[in-house]
């Protein structure tokens, strides 16, 4: 029987966001400053901040001015050593209470997606330039290797090959990497690297059924949902053993952002506003091992405008998780303001 999944408001953490969660070591954020505990019960013992001017750090009070200036952590790493590599807007950063270091080595400033930052094995953190911009122009992968705060430069994606690097995720079964980029049609691939980027495969490419944002794995097969908008969005399964790609389950529109738990995936649909086969709501699916797919919670989009104070999303903690639940929490939606939910099988 398939087990049903609760989403559940989580009095302790409110006015925080989860960032990263593994076992005994959670990392929080609220406005700019981060957090760091053994147990997600306050206090919690500060754990250094993003480089921000005074007056922008205020900004980060006011829940607006957060989204309008893009005052948000996108991802957050621990690398080992007391550090937390951050992406928080445009800058790049190793962070402890006592410093925080920018990384260097960059062409530009760019915005990683959330979770889209791939650590590896080796300590090494890769990561693709987001770009916003009405030009096409060349769009680079970095690597920072353990230790470092100077990023690599390991690949040139070509003007014109696609818009932004929509992320790169590692495959706990086979240690590759996968590269998503977009957004139009001709810019939606889904891209796969044994080698560090040395030589690339394209595992889809051409239309909007390859257009995703972030992709999940399973020992069997890999699943994406897309991020389309001038079609049906579907979870797709790519199977490990024949490459076919299949149609999973329809959803209610675009998505950004999953996880996994085990083998139950959940799929967060983003209240964009402007896609064909969606209205004004987030909505978060799980995809259990048998390939179910049910609704677990949904959130209306608040009141303000997306193409200034975004769109209505749900998002996820990195990290390998710390047992059978996960944290998520929403931005521009009615009602969640800084609420962080803790989801879990419902034991009845």
């Amino acid at each position: 029987m398939t087990a049903v999944w609760r989403a559940t408001p989580v009095p302790g953490l409110s006015g925080f966001a989860v960032e990263w969660v593994s076992q005994d070591d959670y990392v929080l954020s609220q406005g700019a400053q981060l957090y760091r505990t053994r147990a997600l019960a306050p206090p919690f013992a500060e754990a250094g901040r993003a480089p921000l001017a005074p007056h922008l750090r205020v900004a980060t009070r006011f829940d607006p001015l957060r989204r309008a200036l893009r005052l948000l952590y996108y991802n957050v790493l621990p690398t080992g050593d007391r550090r937390l590599f951050a992406t928080f807007n445009q800058s790049m950063a190793l962070i402890t209470p006592e410093q925080t270091t920018p990384v260097t080595g960059l062409e530009r400033p760019f915005r990683v997606l959330r979770n889209g930052c791939a650590a590896t094995g080796d300590g090494s953190v890769w990561f693709g330039e987001y770009i916003v911009s009405r030009e096409l122009t060349p769009l680079r992968i970095y690597r920072l290797p353990a230790g470092s705060a100077h990023a690599e430069l390991v690949h040139v994606f070509p003007a014109g090959f696609a818009r932004h690097v929509h992320g790169l995720y590692v495959d706990p079964f086979d240690s590759c990497l996968w590269c998503l980029t977009g957004d139009h049609r001709e810019h939606a691939r889904i891209l796969r690297s044994t080698d560090g980027f040395e030589t690339l495969e394209t595992i889809g490419a051409g239309g909007e059924s390859w257009r995703a944002v972030s992709v999940q794995f399973r020992r069997d097969a890999i699943y994406y949902a897309t991020d389309a908008q001038a079609r049906p969005n579907w979870i797709y399964r790519i199977d490990r053993a024949s490459g076919e790609r299949t149609e999973v389950a329809r959803l209610d529109g675009p998505v950004y952002y999953s996880h996994r738990v085990g083998d139950d995936l959940f799929f967060a649909v983003t209240a964009e506003l402007r896609s064909n086969d969606q209205g004004r709501r987030a909505t978060l699916w799980h995809l259990d091992p048998g390939d179910r797919c049910t609704s677990v919670a949904s959130f209306e989009k608040d009141r303000w405008p997306v193409s200034q104070f975004l769109p209505g999303t749900l998002g996820f903690p990195g990290g390998p998780g710390d047992g059978q639940a996960f944290y998520f929490s929403g931005v521009a939606l009615a009602g969640i303001a800084r609420t962080t939910f803790r989801c879990a099988p419902d034991p009845g």
